[in-house]
């Protein structure tokens, strides 16, 4: 699954939901592998594989913020990856759900998505989320662009002016 969603990534594109192909992807691969997962084992190996899932996700999480650094429209980028983070997190909070009902009762106390959760949605130590660091680049990116526009309008000679 992992190589299949770096090759979706690099190939990536979008969608008419405002996410990245990728995020479908993803979500769609892990329903695959929760399915297929589930008619083997419902306990030890089931939760092998959910942690498994939740590094896939972290992964995502970090790839997604490789975009903007990458793209030649910056913008553009922040938008779309704010909305994939969005995407990502109201998936998730679905998945944990489905995942709960696919293990032995004896398991279920173990799983929780919440870090994962967070990671596509806020401020966890030392680790920003998806969309603050999506965010905080726009920032950062919008004012030194708007930094060279005052600069050019502080040098106009505005008295000369009519």
């Amino acid at each position: 699954m992992y190589e299949s969603l770096m090759k979706n990534l690099e190939e990536d594109s979008l969608t008419e939901i405002k996410v990245y192909n990728s995020s479908l992807f993803l979500f769609h691969s892990i329903k695959s592998v929760i399915k297929r997962a589930t008619s083997f084992s419902r306990g030890r190996l089931m939760l092998d594989i959910i942690n498994s899932i939740k590094k896939i996700l972290r992964i995502y999480c970090d790839k997604c913020i490789e975009k903007i650094k990458k793209s030649n429209d910056f913008e553009a980028a922040v938008c779309w990856v704010i909305n994939t983070g969005e995407h990502c997190k109201n998936i998730i909070s679905g998945l944990e759900e489905t995942v709960e009902t696919n293990l032995d009762e004896a398991f279920r106390e173990q799983v929780s998505f919440s870090d994962e959760e967070e990671a596509f949605s806020k401020y966890i130590w030392h680790y920003c989320s998806l969309i603050s660091k999506a965010i905080d680049q726009f920032i950062v990116h919008m004012d030194q662009r708007f930094e060279i526009l005052f600069t050019q309008i502080s040098k106009v000679a505005w008295e000369r002016m009519e």
